[in-house]
């Protein structure tokens, strides 16, 4: 079975903001080849610090299909936005901060 991930293609991209690369696949994978262990434990909460397009966040997103909630942090609002609009566009949910604390 192919889990879900976000569409590289149709993330929403800015010059100022550091698009998906090696290590945000490497992420992704890590995240699919984990996920039937994750899923055993039902979390509730994903956080990802440092969000950049929102590539990962919304891969985690459409794994949790709703199941929990997912939050990303990033200190550029111009990436902070890029975040929200790859959620939205992947019609998934997820709270977006701008800021480099937690």
């Amino acid at each position: 079975m192919k889990l879900p991930q976000a569409d590289v293609r149709i993330v929403h991209f800015d010059r100022n903001v550091y698009e998906p690369a090696e290590d945000s696949f490497l992420l992704v994978d890590a995240l699919h080849s984990e996920w039937p262990n994750l899923k055993k434990n039902s979390p509730s909460i994903c956080l990802e610090i440092g969000s950049g397009t929102g590539y990962v966040i919304c891969t985690a997103a459409m794994l949790l299909q709703g199941t929990g909630q997912c939050f990303a942090t990033d200190i550029n609002p111009i990436a902070a936005d890029a975040t929200q609009r790859t959620l939205n566009i992947h019609g998934v949910e997820g709270e977006v901060l701008v800021g480099d604390l937690l």
